[in-house]
């Protein structure tokens, strides 16, 4: 039985790294076509300040995605996290205002 428990492990191991790897590769291949489209449309002006913009943008959100805010993210702890606790003021500021 331990081998055919490891086998499916192995099994939806690979299944899940290819739809990841699918997906990374749509992902990387939308996002070349979106910059190559967006840039005809707006111009070399306007594409240097989206680009600039963008640049900025990573350059202040990386340290946070490197520190796993993006694992925490995908996994629904943010939010749930963030729901809990404003139900949980919620309810103990409610019955003092009433």
């Amino acid at each position: 039985m331990p081998a055919l428990a490891d086998s499916r492990q192995i099994m939806s191991l690979r299944a899940n790294l290819s739809w990841n790897f699918l997906g990374q590769v749509i992902a990387k291949v939308s996002l070349l076509i979106f910059h190559i489209v967006f840039a005809n449309l707006v111009g070399i002006e306007g594409y240097g300040e989206f680009s600039f913009v963008f640049v900025g943008g990573l350059i202040l959100l990386q340290p946070a995605l490197d520190l796993g805010l993006n694992q925490l993210i995908q996994n629904g702890s943010v939010v749930e996290t963030l729901r809990s606790s404003v139900f949980h003021s919620a309810s103990k500021v409610g019955p003092r205002l009433a």
